[in-house]
């Protein structure tokens, strides 16, 4: 749902629970999002997130909209890497 919005960046209020926050921040992806109201709610998919998890970057869902699909390994890459043991 639609819960504030500033010149560059909308902020939506997720069912994640209170400490998730969604951001749509890239200019192309609040421009596909020009036509919500506040308290609208739209259709979303997660395209990354912060370190901490805390905030979510959203993409709109629309019908001509491809989700990428993850790797099978989210060891390496943008979608996480596993951290070593230090002795």
């Amino acid at each position: 749902m639609l819960a504030t919005q500033t010149e560059t960046a909308m902020y939506m209020k997720l069912n994640l629970g209170a400490q998730r926050q969604g951001a749509v921040s890239r200019s192309d992806a609040v421009a596909r999002f020009r036509d919500v109201q506040f308290g609208e709610i739209v259709d979303c998919w997660v395209s990354a997130w912060n370190p901490t998890g805390t905030v979510l970057f959203l993409e709109r869902l629309e019908r001509n909209t491809a989700i990428p699909e993850p790797p099978k390994d989210f060891t390496t890459g943008k979608f996480g890497r596993r951290r070593g043991r230090r002795p």
